[in-house]
């Protein structure tokens, strides 16, 4: 396989093949490929890249954070208004970074059910060709403690940093992490949701029938 090849794999989604899935690209060769993320938060951040590395550990990945406008409330409510707002992080940086391999909205919200509240939170990544792979992480239930705090409209990074006292969650452990004490950190609990959404990448001609 030659550079060019290479490198069209890197760049083009719809033809990532077995050989960078598992290892077999010469990351040498593959140079660094732009992979942007629609936050500055550097949880956000890592976990776009540990997603990445992990999916296609071979390839010399860029990543780059930009701060971009969600379109959705600062605390969105329900599945619909969540994954907009990751959808409209990762549209948003492909306007501005058009050279980008992919780029990466992810957005944490939450849900009323019956008489409690849970948290959740999506993923969308899209690639060059404007293909989107998307996936929802698990969802728990909050204690009334911080439920009763968003209802009444503060953001659940704030609520977790009255309830545990706390400066700047969001940035850090999150509210999995306070709640766990950081058995499952913000990062973490993004992990699995940002491979699930790269399967439309890894199994292209599955997700392409």
């Amino acid at each position: 396989m030659d550079k060019r090849q290479v490198l069209e794999i890197a760049r083009d989604s719809s033809a990532m093949s077995e050989a960078a899935i598992t290892g077999g690209v010469d990351e040498a060769d593959a140079g660094g490929q732009l992979v942007v993320v629609g936050s500055k938060n550097p949880v956000k951040i890592a976990a776009v890249k540990g997603a990445f590395t992990a999916v296609w550990p071979s390839i010399s990945w860029t990543f780059q954070g930009l701060d971009v406008a969600s379109g959705v409330p600062d605390q969105p409510m329900g599945d619909a208004e969540t994954l907009e707002g990751a959808r409209n992080r990762a549209a948003r940086c492909r306007e501005l970074r058009p050279d980008a391999a992919f780029t990466v909205g992810c957005e944490g919200g939450c849900e009323v059910v019956g008489d409690e509240m849970t948290c959740l939170a999506w993923m969308s990544v899209h690639s060059a060709k404007g293909v989107e792979g998307k996936a929802s992480a698990a969802r728990f239930f909050l204690p009334k403690s911080m439920s009763s705090l968003v209802a009444s409209g503060i953001e659940l990074g704030f609520a977790t940093d009255k309830v545990f006292k706390k400066h700047n969650s969001k940035q850090a452990g999150g509210c999995i992490g306070s709640l766990t004490n950081c058995m499952i950190t913000r990062e973490s609990y993004y992990h699995q949701p940002l491979i699930m959404a790269l399967l439309p990448f890894i199994n292209h001609d599955m997700y392409a029938e």
